[in-house]
């Protein structure tokens, strides 16, 4: 995959109510560094690593094929919604499993939607 040709788009939640969103570059790294602390992050990560695709549990590795399937087609890719969970984390409220797919391929950079409420939280974290 060519990463300077990725093109994104909105998911479906935030084309509903764009103005309540903003777009955000991440480097990749730093997301999952981020994420790792999440309560639900065990999903894809361990230890902070990437699992191995044999690792996933069944329903995560259907997940992680259809994100698969999808970068090698070529369409845009939606962008991942993030959000500031209750304990303060960076949470990856959709695409996870894009996410993954992208960081086990090393794309260096993602692009995602974070409501414009969260904003200043967001900016502390990623600092």
């Amino acid at each position: 995959m060519n990463v300077q040709n990725i093109e994104w788009c909105l998911s479906e939640t935030v084309s509903r109510n764009p103005e309540k969103y903003q777009t955000v570059d991440i480097q990749t790294a730093k997301l999952l560094d981020l994420w790792s602390s999440s309560m639900v992050a065990f999903e894809y990560l361990q230890n902070g690593a990437l699992r191995s695709k044999d690792d996933l549990k069944p329903a995560s590795r259907e997940k992680f094929d259809e994100a698969e399937k999808l970068v090698s087609s070529g369409k845009s890719l939606p962008q991942p919604l993030l959000g500031i969970g209750i304990y303060d984390t960076l949470e990856i409220a959709t695409q996870r499993a894009l996410v993954c797919v992208l960081a086990a391929q090393n794309v260096p950079s993602i692009r995602a939607s974070l409501p414009i409420s969260m904003e200043k939280k967001y900016n502390k974290l990623v600092k």
